[in-house]
């Protein structure tokens, strides 16, 4: 990292900011405890910048201080995570009429429950990758990430689909 100044730097990370600020806000939900999630990436991302000696991209590097910034703060003030809400994101919008906009809320909380639950039962790999997926990480970046093939990422992704499918079939 010599030969990247300061001013670099930062032109890196706030081209990355609004990437960043997604990751952060995925593990973190309250806006205030983003706030101070954001101010522990800068002050690790300032104080660690001599240690990256450049063998991945710098993007990746500021990924994974990111993720292990949110990912540290959320294990401090959490034991386990809730991870429905993002999939519930990603799931089309029910048609309903009117009278039926209460039934339409119950539906979408059961499959939120029924979601997590699923998630949970899943190994940890299996939950960072889905976690990736949903960030439209590409499986070479995802491997890069976890230290794995590409190959092990489509593994684990194709696994986690199977359970989560078998587990949501029993309902």
């Amino acid at each position: 990292m010599d030969n990247m100044d300061r001013n670099e730097l930062e032109e890196q990370v706030l081209r990355y900011s609004t990437k960043l600020g997604e990751i952060v806000s995925f593990w973190v939900n309250d806006p205030e405890d983003q706030k101070d999630v954001k101010q522990d990436f800068w002050i690790k991302v300032m104080g660690g910048i001599s240690k990256f000696k450049g063998k991945s991209q710098l993007d990746t590097w500021l990924y994974r201080v990111a993720v292990n910034t949110a990912k540290a703060y959320h294990r401090k003030k959490f034991r386990r995570r809730e991870v429905g809400d993002e999939l519930l994101a990603n799931l089309p919008d029910l048609e309903y009429d009117e009278k039926h906009r209460a039934d339409k809320a119950l539906v979408r909380k059961e499959i939120h429950e029924l979601l997590n639950r699923g998630i949970k039962k899943l190994t940890p790999n299996k939950i960072r990758v889905i976690n990736y997926i949903l960030e439209d990480k590409s499986y070479q970046e995802i491997g890069q990430i976890m230290g794995v093939v590409e190959g092990t990422v489509g593994n684990h992704l194709h696994h986690a689909k199977r359970r989560l499918t078998m587990y949501l079939k029993k309902y």
